[in-house]
């Protein structure tokens, strides 16, 4: 009787021990979801290498003809990354996750600055765009994004949208920023443009501005042609006076590349 009551005993003990180990194993992101370490999927995820340093851990929500994107800022990436696979639920609601699949799904973007992710935070997260911008925006709807034409020698970006069928004939560059500050920014470094390389023409307006150059193979011209294109920022700080105009235009440039090149980021991911 004593060994029986003994076996119950341990038996009730051991089975104790075992609920809250898997008790222990769980990460909770929301009342509707819990997954465990155990789960091959979600082991495969938690060890996925985060990048250290500022940036933003995102989610790419594609739909049929929308998509939207939801971040989080970090000052540290991997820090950030951490907190999320131990259950932070303010980073799970933020990224709106709801399973596994979700959690596979998260995405690092490093940059240089904390700032220049909040810049990137405020033109194009959480907000929701046309996939065919194209074809869903018109004369009277221009649109979010900024337009490039670009020649040999010259080039000109449209803040604001340029009558239809762009795509056909333009570079779609995204949304960069407030138009009217563009306008303004664009206008002030007109002296830096014609110290950099010789310009033949050089037109700013608030729709856009359009600069030529008379040697388009000046490798200063090729540079500004592509930041747009490619969202490649080579200056400097003594690219710019040393001003206090200077330095805002130093950092608005920083800026406009982060998200050119974030945005073309998301370009290549909605291809995939």
């Amino acid at each position: 009787m004593e060994d029986t009551q003994l076996s119950f005993e341990t038996l009730a003990k051991e089975t104790m021990e075992m609920s809250q180990s898997l008790r222990d194993s769980e990460f909770t992101f929301s009342e509707e979801f819990i997954s465990t370490e155990e789960d091959p999927q979600s082991e495969e995820t938690i060890e996925a290498p985060a990048p250290e340093g500022p940036g933003l851990i995102y989610k790419l929500e594609k739909g049929v003809s929308t998509f939207c994107v939801r971040g989080i800022v970090c000052q540290d990436i991997n820090e950030t990354f951490e907190e999320l696979m131990e259950g932070e639920k303010s980073h799970a609601d933020k990224l709106k996750l709801t399973s596994e699949e979700d959690i596979a799904s998260i995405r690092f973007y490093p940059t240089e600055a904390a700032e220049l992710a909040e810049q990137i935070s405020d033109e194009l997260i959480n907000r929701r765009f046309p996939i065919e911008e194209d074809i869903l925006c018109n004369l009277s709807d221009p649109g979010f994004s900024w337009w490039m034409d670009e020649g040999e020698d010259h080039f000109q970006v449209f803040f604001k949208s340029h009558g239809i069928h762009r795509a056909e004939d333009y570079i779609r560059l995204g949304p960069l920023g407030d138009r009217t500050i563009a306008s303004s920014r664009i206008l002030k470094a007109e002296s830096i443009f014609r110290t950099a390389f010789p310009v033949g023409e050089f037109v700013s307006s608030d729709k856009g501005f359009a600069i030529s150059t008379t040697d388009p193979t000046n490798t200063h011209f090729q540079t500004l042609k592509n930041f747009f294109l490619t969202g490649e920022n080579d200056t400097t700080d003594s690219t710019f006076p040393p001003s206090i105009e200077g330095k805002t235009l130093f950092y608005y440039f920083k800026e406009v590349a982060a998200i050119r090149h974030f945005w073309l980021t998301l370009e290549k991911e909605m291809a995939e």
